[in-house]
């Protein structure tokens, strides 16, 4: 399920398990790229939770604190707000798509 295999063998006579990467198994799932933290360009996800709403578009130039999208976990809202002034390089945040901690959602060039 997760790529990993659990290996059981004797050595000197005592039972030991080992987990390994099984290469030929294929991870389940969509694999999302993270924020790059020293980026100061990427927004990453705050919180796991399902993106409700879409609030900007590829192209579109934002100021800082401009409202980018929202987040709901568990009943409550985050508002994700942009770190910086700039244009939206890159969206990857979709309305009801569910998200991860730290999922690169945004690219932002920044602007002089």
């Amino acid at each position: 399920e997760d790529g990993n295999r659990t290996v059981f063998f004797e050595l000197n006579g005592r039972p030991r398990e080992v987990d390994i990467r099984d290469k030929s198994l294929k991870v389940q799932g969509e694999q999302r790229e993270k924020a790059n933290p020293a980026n100061p360009g990427h927004v990453g996800a705050p919180l796991p939770g399902m993106v409700t709403v879409v609030a900007v578009n590829e192209g579109q130039t934002v100021h800082r604190n401009d409202r980018l999208l929202v987040i709901e976990a568990m009943k409550m809202q985050t508002t994700v707000y942009a770190p910086m002034a700039g244009r939206i390089v890159k969206l990857y945040a979709e309305a009801g798509k569910q998200v991860d901690l730290k999922d690169l959602l945004v690219v932002l060039e920044g602007t002089v």
